[in-house]
């Protein structure tokens, strides 16, 4: 890994990291914050930008390309709704790990989809990182057991996890040569916002109007316009680094560094409200540095 990819990766990882505290802050402080509306503050400002930068950016507006880009934004707003829902139903320490093993998912399809082998020690820190969510399933509710059905399981674990590696592998594969990560993130934005709107009515179906609608109340937006301008802001931060590292390296070492970000949440919404840290979860912490160490090599 190079030292430009390396510091990108940095910047996305200690912004998605942020986002996950500050939505879990939120989340604790103001429970008629809605997963609504955390979604669209999320995507509202990349839009926006991509807008801005559009007519200093050479896109091509192609049919194939564009449609493409919906439906994989429609599944990945999806993913993000339930990245929400989780860190709602399950709480920062849970909800953060439970993101974390992505990469992990995405090192797979990658291989299979892209023919993106790893180098030895590469893999190596997948396995940790693997290693290291498992250490703290076993451990995280501080009696040995994470107390989740297969609904919940399902819903808030498989489906976000499998469309999000999706995304990052069909990232990457229209970064390698077709798009710039400048023209990627302009069509990608400006895709994602309407995208989302079609994925939270497919999860609403008739009471999307009225859920959308009860989620911008002005009182409420007026007491928590700080963080949630900090996580629209965070949000937007990660994804232009995100891009331009995804452009030069590999989906699953990318992926790998970025989603390490989430146990490290995990540990540190752990001292930030209240959640007594036990050996095992010391022990995954060292796991998941040592990952990203090896991820460098």
């Amino acid at each position: 890994m190079s030292a430009t990819v390396f510091w990108l990766c940095l910047i996305c990882a200690i912004c998605v990291c942020l986002v996950s505290l500050v939505s879990s802050h939120l989340f604790r402080k103001e429970p008629n914050i809605t997963t609504e509306l955390m979604s669209m503050v999320s995507f509202v400002p990349g839009f926006a930008v991509a807008a801005a930068i559009l007519p200093f950016v050479s896109v091509r507006f192609e049919s194939p390309l564009l449609a493409t880009l919906m439906v994989k934004n429609i599944l990945y707003g999806l993913a993000f709704y339930y990245r929400y829902e989780s860190l709602r139903k399950f709480g920062p320490f849970i909800g953060a790990l439970m993101l974390g093993t992505q990469p992990i998912v995405i090192f797979v399809l990658a291989l299979g989809m892209l023919g993106e082998g790893l180098p030895p020690m590469q893999i190596l820190g997948v396995a940790l990182a693997a290693g290291a969510l498992l250490i703290l399933a076993r451990g995280s509710n501080g009696d040995g057991a994470i107390r989740i059905s297969w609904p919940d399981f399902t819903l808030y674990y498989a489906l976000p996890t499998l469309v999000a590696a999706l995304a990052v592998v069909w990232d990457r594969y229209l970064l390698k040569g077709r798009l710039t990560g400048m023209e990627f993130f302009a069509l990608d934005r400006l895709t994602l916002l309407p995208a989302l709107l079609i994925a939270l009515a497919l999860i609403r179906g008739r009471d999307f109007p009225r859920v959308f609608r009860s989620g911008f109340d002005r009182a409420l937006l007026a007491r928590n316009w700080i963080p949630l301008a900090a996580v629209a802001v965070l949000v937007t931060g990660s994804v232009f680094p995100y891009n331009l590292a995804l452009e030069m390296e590999k989906a699953a070492i990318v992926g790998l560094f970025r989603n390490a970000a989430y146990p490290l949440a995990a540990f540190l919404g752990a001292f930030l409200f209240s959640h007594r840290v036990t050996g095992r979860e010391w022990l995954s912490l060292i796991m998941v540095v040592a990952a990203m160490f090896f991820s460098t090599l």
